[in-house]
């Protein structure tokens, strides 16, 4: 048994000395023995630290293949170190000498593993979102192993295409010698953007200053959203292009919580993460503004003492308010007094959801008005508009002369239409631009192509159902 093993650590050891590009099959009869004879002979097996990764990696070699496999080794840490055995203890999935039974279990467990390791190592999940996202699948889905591989090969193939898409120099040098400009023409969709401090008090406010595991200045790019005119792609710029990325300071979130940071002068950018109903909150001076970001990803969570009584009389409501729960959230956390109006807000109802359609619960009058005001000259060019749906983008600008910060919300639209064929498109248009922070003086922008033909060529063609 020793042996096996130290046969299969030799072989990883081996593809790790050989780089990314090209990396020795390691899932040869007898490396792929070892791991058998480790995990699932008749009897019960104490894995060691080392051990639950090698045979993580083994199982992921298995599920998405060697390629895969090589890139995500390159991740792992060295054996014999801190880090690696500190990654082994979040793997456990429970005490550290727990026994591994034989069998189906062992696989469904493996799966288990599998899926935790690419949660952190190619998500940067922190432990606490780790456990719930395997909380869900245990409770959802009675802990089921195709759950965890199909969960596991979604993770690995939204990755790839992220490392895959193509950098859009043009773009980046663009929005970088005019942010503002390149705002006022094109949707802008920001990466997801979770945070990976821990945080176990829910509704709680999480401070992002560079100390902790999430850095406040990112390398970030630009990349293309599907074949679409008008919308690019902010995500973080892969380690092996950071060359490529431009410095931004990038507000993540976290559910239930309410995350802050306060900006200074080593980017003229600033982005939060993609909002779908969350509150933005900018107060302060102006060349050291301080941001915050509240969402939740439901069920909402119920709150506890530390919860002030504000924040949930707003939560209790017959009809929850949830821009006025964030608020009241907000005012708690914050050095503005309660009730007071000297900051800047963005809440869903300013993008998403302004009661303007009940039926749905998503929409705004302004994409109802660019909704009525394409379909004329779209049919006149052969195009039935199915569907329009809006979706926010919350950025700032700082003035390199002054110093100074300005913060902005982009009103969007994704368009959904078919062609006389019934081919189906897509495509998004920025439909307003509204400046929040400072308020004075007023800044609102129509753009000017947002009511123009779309160019089929240039469109996501949508999948046929």
């Amino acid at each position: 048994m020793g042996n096996r093993l130290f046969e299969l650590e030799q072989a990883l050891a081996k593809v790790r000395q050989q780089g990314t590009n090209e990396f020795a099959p390691i899932a040869d009869a007898p490396i792929a023995d070892a791991f058998s004879e480790a995990t699932d002979y008749s009897g019960a097996f104490q894995k060691d630290d080392w051990t639950r990764i090698e045979d993580t990696l083994q199982y992921i070699n298995a599920l998405l293949g060697n390629g895969p496999m090589q890139h995500i080794l390159t991740k792992i840490p060295q054996r014999n170190t801190p880090a690696a055995n500190q990654l082994s203890q979040r793997l456990s999935l429970g005490a550290r000498s727990e026994i591994i039974p034989t069998g189906s279990e062992t696989q469904r467990r493996r799966a288990k593993r599998a899926y935790a390791l690419l949660l952190i190592v190619l998500e940067g999940q922190n432990d606490t979102d780790v456990q719930n996202k395997i909380q869900r699948v245990e409770t959802d889905y009675n802990g089921d192993k195709n759950r965890y591989d199909n969960l596991s090969i979604s993770i690995w193939e939204t990755y790839d295409r992220t490392l895959k898409s193509p950098i859009l120099l043009d773009q980046i040098a663009e929005i970088q010698r005019d942010p503002l400009a390149f705002m006022k023409t094109y949707s802008v969709l920001p990466a997801h953007g979770i945070i990976k401090a821990p945080s176990s008090i829910d509704y709680d406010l999480i401070t992002i200053d560079g100390t902790g595991p999430d850095p406040m200045l990112h390398r970030m790019v630009l990349t293309p959203s599907g074949a679409n005119e008008y919308a690019f792609k902010l995500t973080y710029a892969p380690t092996t292009k950071q060359a490529q990325g431009f410095p931004v300071y990038f507000l993540p979130w976290k559910s239930a919580r309410i995350v802050k940071m306060t900006l200074g002068s080593q980017s003229n950018l600033f982005f939060t993460a993609a909002i779908n109903g969350c509150s933005v909150f900018v107060e302060g001076d102006l060349k050291s503004p301080t941001v915050y970001h509240a969402g939740i990803d439901p069920p909402w969570l119920p709150m506890g003492d530390g919860v002030s009584t504000h924040v949930k009389t707003a939560f209790a409501a017959p009809t929850r308010d949830v821009p006025l729960i964030w608020r009241e959230l907000f005012w708690s956390k914050s050095a503005i007094p309660r009730g007071s109006s000297s900051f800047g807000e963005v809440n869903k109802t300013h993008y998403i959801d302004d009661g303007s359609d009940p039926t749905t619960g998503r929409m705004t009058a302004r994409v109802q008005a660019f909704h009525r005001a394409i379909a004329t000259p779209w049919s006149t060019s052969g195009f039935t508009i199915e569907e329009c749906l809006p979706w926010g983008c919350v950025f700032g600008i700082r003035n390199p002369t002054t110093g100074e910060w300005a913060f902005y919300l982009q009103e969007n639209a994704t368009v959904k239409f078919r062609d006389a064929s019934g081919r189906k498109y897509g495509t998004s248009r920025l439909v307003w631009l509204t400046r929040f922070f400072p308020k004075e003086p007023a800044f609102k922008l129509s753009p000017p192509n947002k009511l123009q033909v779309p160019d089929v060529n240039d469109v996501t063609v949508m999948p046929a159902i």
